[in-house]
């Protein structure tokens, strides 16, 4: 993908460059990709919102796709140190999971294991132990 790097002065420009344009879903993902490659984790949030937002038009809001990108969200909010929004992002990606793949699917153990994570930074120790247990059933 054709990422606009010339045109910008900085990530955030770049950020802004692309969400204003009509870059498609390649695009959105290359550029999540470079900005977790030099770190700029607000920059990913910022994109992955919005590919959740054109998953959510283009599919549903309880769609397999925006449980993707609630997923992906919910990993950039953890890297950005937001652990409460990460926590109710993979909550609602749970949900569309489990729904869609069943509770003993990968997908899902991986996301109960990232939401005992955030249970464990958020002090809610109790919650986390049930997130992992619920990984590993």
């Amino acid at each position: 993908c054709a990422l606009p790097v010339d045109d910008a002065n900085d990530a955030d420009e770049l950020v802004e460059i692309v969400l204003g344009s009509d870059a498609d879903a390649n695009v959105l993902d290359g550029l999540c990709e470079l900005l977790k490659s030099i770190q700029e984790s607000a920059g990913v949030v910022k994109v992955e919102k919005a590919i959740l937002a054109e998953r959510e038009r283009a599919f549903g809001a309880e769609s397999k796709e925006a449980g993707v990108a609630l997923f992906n969200l919910g990993c950039a909010y953890m890297g950005l140190g937001d652990y409460a929004k990460q926590r109710d992002v993979q909550e609602r990606a749970l949900t569309i999971q489990e729904r869609a793949y069943g509770s003993d699917h990968a997908q899902v153990a991986i996301t109960l294991n990232n939401l005992g994570l955030a249970y464990a930074e958020l002090g809610d120790h109790a919650k986390e132990r049930d997130m992992l247990e619920r990984a590993l059933a």
